[in-house]
């Protein structure tokens, strides 16, 4: 008795057979991993060797198409997970793994995401984080170190601290970034307030200028005034 993954029109199912006929279909399943795991729970459920369910290289083109597979391919070729790990998880064994090299379309595949996760970060953030992982050895290392110096076994001890109980680090914001809103009041008013996101006491509302702008000319030295002292608009400039 056989189980395998087919791949059709995009769907993934797994089909159980037996002298060449198919005796049951599951399916259609999300994507191919979730087919694995239903092929799992059938090998176990009928008692079917590992081997049995295997990827073959009629079931290539199937994985070709999975993006979590080349993904996963790019990963390996990082150095962010290893051979047996990602044989593992798709069940490849020595020939099928050897012939993946040769397939120049795969391949492509995974030089295109590689190349797309060092333009958005993706490869440089997995990178530092899979080696900030190594830190706390360092560190203890040096912590524990008798021949180390005072001061650097205190440094040591108070970074390894941070790594526990980590701050929330704050938002930084563009200083000069901006938020708008519009409050539409109807009969073709409105209500428009323009402002710095960082906090900014010199800040001035454009729209504030043109009430500026329109004020009667003996008003202006007032206004100044009251803007420089902070006065007469609850602190705000007017």
């Amino acid at each position: 008795m056989n189980i395998e993954l087919i791949e059709l029109d995009g769907k993934h199912f797994v089909t159980v057979s037996a002298d060449g006929r198919e005796l049951k279909r599951r399916g259609p399943f999300l994507s191919a991993v979730v087919a694995r795991a239903m092929a799992d729970q059938l090998r176990e459920l009928l008692e079917i060797p590992k081997d049995d369910v295997d990827v073959d290289a009629a079931n290539l083109p199937s994985l070709i198409s999975n993006h979590e597979f080349i993904v996963d391919c790019a990963r390996f070729a990082e150095g962010l997970v290893s051979e047996h790990a990602v044989r593992k998880k798709y069940r490849l064994d020595e020939a099928v793994w050897e012939s993946l090299e040769k397939d120049d379309a795969l391949v492509e595949k995974i030089e295109a995401e590689k190349l797309r996760r060092i333009r958005t970060g993706i490869f440089k953030r997995e990178k530092s984080q899979h080696l900030v992982t190594k830190a706390p050895d360092i560190l203890s290392g040096i912590m524990l170190n008798t021949d180390a110096s005072p001061k650097h076994q205190i440094d040591a001890a108070k970074t390894l601290d941070a790594f526990a109980t980590p701050e929330p680090r704050a938002t930084h914001h563009d200083p000069d970034e901006r938020f708008i809103i519009t409050i539409n009041l109807g009969n073709s008013e409105k209500l428009t307030f323009n402002k710095k996101i960082a906090p900014d006491p010199n800040d001035i509302d454009p729209n504030e200028l043109k009430t500026i702008d329109h004020a009667p000319r003996e008003m202006l030295p007032i206004i100044a005034a009251a803007n420089k002292r902070g006065e007469g608009n609850g602190g705000e400039p007017l």
